[in-house]
């Protein structure tokens, strides 16, 4: 699935994905290669909270995979087919 398709259904259930890099204590995180970690973000589209992809260390730090579970997850719970 493409993050275009990710980003049209969160929307049709009202949420927003937000992508950016992993951040901890306001610096980037990076891999042991030196570049920068992305990451992705689930926010409420009407209270711009973040309802995933956040913990107490860290932002953005889902990936797309887990992305796509977690709104899977949201359709079902809402009765709408994925």
């Amino acid at each position: 699935m493409s993050e275009i398709v990710l980003r049209r259904k969160a929307n049709r259930i009202g949420y927003r994905i937000t992508k950016g890099f992993q951040h901890c204590g306001g610096g980037v995180s990076l891999d042991q290669n030196g570049d920068r970690m992305p990451g992705y973000m689930i926010l409420d589209q009407y209270s711009n909270f973040v309802i995933a992809g956040t913990n107490d260390a860290f932002d953005y730090c889902l990936s797309f995979d887990e992305v796509e579970d977690i709104l899977k997850d949201m359709y079902q719970r809402l009765g709408i087919s994925w």
